[in-house]
């Protein structure tokens, strides 16, 4: 990389060389780019100015000044070209009056021989595909290649050639919703109905807690689930693992009762046992 190499970066313009021959001058090819880009910039902003039936965008001949280096003399010049070419139109709009140019899109496309299409982009004219070759314009259709299949099986490309037909895709069966044979049903208790156990785990439940602390823990299941909108796989699991915490915050409250007596007669009987 050379040291001036920094100047192609930016604040460069570009022009097209075959405006700049048919004009005669470099300045009208650079004056009709830069216009063309304040067009393109006016019409994405949606700024155009409906006047007399066509859309203007204004561009000044300060702002020209500072961003072509181009004196108004310079402007006008290059101004009276295009207009010559039919190419821009120029008029002064507003009060105060603002500098206002039209591009005449399809003469500027007439001269390098396109033409818009309805959908916006350009294509070639009429007179240029007459002036082709015979059988250039003709749409050919390209033949699309094989598509091309993969396979880690060294006989399976033989069979194909054999003439035996490719095995058929094997069918996914969609899971269905229903339980299975083995799968026991559940039974809904709680005041909310929302606690699941099959009649098996309920009994189980209650062997092991008592009747009482089994249909305690089953509200509190369901006044939770019902109240903070969350959901467990197993209900059983769950109930057994919220016996087990209440265990175990049991043991500790009483073990710290133990400690820190608060009552008359469980700080006589610690200190009696202390000392």
């Amino acid at each position: 990389m050379t040291s001036l190499k920094f100047l192609n970066n930016d604040n460069y313009q570009t022009y097209n060389r075959d405006i700049a021959r048919e004009c005669g001058s470099i300045n009208a090819a650079v004056f009709l780019s830069e216009l063309i880009n304040r067009w393109e910039y006016h019409t994405d902003k949606q700024e155009l100015i409906r006047h007399e039936g066509k859309l203007w965008f204004y561009y000044t001949c300060e702002k020209a000044e500072d961003r072509l280096v181009m004196g108004r003399k310079a402007q006008d010049g290059a101004i009276k070209k295009l207009e010559g070419k039919g190419w821009i139109e120029s008029k002064a709009i507003g009060m105060p009056a603002k500098r206002h140019f039209i591009i005449n899109e399809d003469k500027v496309l007439e001269f390098f021989g396109l033409k818009r299409c309805p959908n916006g982009q350009t294509s070639l004219s009429k007179r240029d595909k007459l002036e082709c070759p015979k059988g250039t314009n003709k749409d050919v259709q390209k033949e699309q290649p094989a598509p091309i299949y993969k396979n880690s099986k060294k006989n399976s490309n033989k069979e194909r050639e054999g003439g035996k037909p490719p095995p058929p895709p094997r069918s996914r069966k969609k899971p269905s919703s229903e339980p299975s044979k083995e799968e026991k049903p559940k039974e809904r208790f709680g005041h909310h109905k929302n606690v699941e156990l099959t009649e098996e785990d309920h009994k189980k439940l209650i062997d092991e807690l008592g009747e009482a602390i089994t249909g305690q823990l089953i509200e509190e299941l369901g006044d939770y689930m019902k109240s903070s909108g969350r959901s467990y796989k197993c209900h059983y699991a769950t109930i057994r693992s919220w016996n087990r915490r209440r265990k175990d915050k049991d043991a500790k409250e009483t073990k710290d009762t133990k400690r820190n007596p608060t009552t008359p007669d469980a700080t006589r009987d610690y200190y009696d046992n202390a000392f």
